[in-house]
């Protein structure tokens, strides 16, 4: 292996193959077939899947920090906690049925549709009017807020 790292390139011919065609017409050359992209591709997807993580990141930690105001805004009282735990029920729930999906249809499909489905939910559940669409919505964001942080982490563990 030479010294830059990537193995060397040997070409193959009919000579070195078998002894009985020794055309020159016949030789196959072997290349590096590695598929690497440019610097900033690479900084963009980055910038990308680290966005994602923060955007689902700060979803959570602001809705937690609005909850007591939301509770008393809808007099709620106890039913207030569900607005969490339908986000962190659905999250969990769909994370195995999105793996399956981004086998079929491909990572980068799921995590733009995660992305949409994350970003309708919250606009949908800040319309709300009482506290059952509030935890209805809040549950259609966590589909897609939970979907889009794992494969964010996953994508950037791969690359």
């Amino acid at each position: 292996m030479p010294t830059g790292g990537k193995p060397e390139s040997t070409p193959v011919t009919a000579a070195n193959t078998s002894p009985h065609l020794k055309s020159k017409r016949n030789e196959i050359q072997l290349t590096d077939q590695t598929n690497l992209l440019p610097f900033k591709k690479v900084l963009i997807c980055f910038l990308g899947l680290g966005l994602s993580i923060t955007v689902s990141s700060l979803d959570s930690v602001t809705v937690a920090t609005a909850l007591p105001t939301i509770s008393t805004r809808f007099n709620a009282g106890s039913v207030s906690s569900w607005v969490p735990s339908a986000y962190l029920l659905t999250s969990t729930s769909f994370q195995p049925l999105y793996g399956r999906f981004s086998d079929i249809f491909g990572r980068k499909v799921m995590l733009t549709t995660a992305m949409a489905i994350f970003m309708i939910g919250n606009l949908a559940a800040g319309f709300s009017k009482t506290i059952i669409q509030l935890i209805v919505l809040r549950g259609l964001a966590g589909a897609g807020g939970g979907l889009s942080c794992t494969f964010s982490l996953y994508n950037l563990r791969r690359n």
